[in-house]
């Protein structure tokens, strides 16, 4: 479950307040072998990413989000946002065909539009989650502290307000499954195209 830098910025008299969001990538492929579609299909069932206690899934993207290099401003009798960075990490999980070049056209033709489709949907996913970061980057730039009590109350609701954008985060992520794969399960037209290839 893609790469981009995006900066926010509000003036802040001659200072600049910028949060900033950063996205990085990284692929771990699994292989698999076979030269008909079905047992193609069964390896990546047998062999792909478990999440959580469920196995099963033919491919994956898992996200980590950090705070970086946050630094506060004065402004009158507040604490301000001057900088920060918000690191969003996707890591993909992505089946390899290591037997490819000994399949069949029609098989080869089935696998290409098969990953093809499994790349669009992690990327899916990426795409999400980056909005996601997005409005968190500007929640923490929205925080305001008491500077003549060392910026007291900086950050005090932004827990609150972090898990109100994760639960919507999260529903989003469920509906993107239930949406993409068809029938809200794990077959798509794709996946059934590849199990018949021979």
């Amino acid at each position: 479950m893609v790469a981009a830098v995006a900066l926010f910025t509000n003036v802040l008299a001659s200072s600049e307040a910028s949060a900033r969001v950063i996205v990085r990538e990284k692929t771990h492929y699994y292989k698999v072998s076979g030269i008909r579609g079905d047992r193609i299909y069964a390896e990546m069932a047998r062999k792909g990413p478990v999440i959580g206690a469920k196995k099963g899934y033919l491919a994956s993207t898992a996200f980590a989000l950090d705070i970086r290099n946050l630094k506060l401003v004065s402004w009158g009798k507040q604490c301000l946002v001057q900088d920060v960075d918000v690191v969003l990490t996707a890591s993909y999980t992505i089946p390899e065909w290591v037997d490819e070049q000994d399949g069949s056209p029609a098989l080869r033709a089935a696998w290409r539009d098969f990953i093809a489709y499994i790349w669009r949907h992690e990327r899916h996913h990426v795409a999400i989650a980056k909005a996601e970061s997005y409005r968190f980057a500007r929640l923490i730039e929205s925080q305001r502290g008491d500077l003549d009590r060392d910026c007291a109350g900086w950050g005090d609701d932004l827990k609150k307000k972090a898990e109100v954008l994760a639960k919507d985060y999260r529903a989003r992520q469920a509906a993107l499954d239930g949406s993409h794969w068809g029938d809200g399960g794990s077959v798509s037209y794709y996946d059934l195209k590849l199990q018949a290839a021979k």
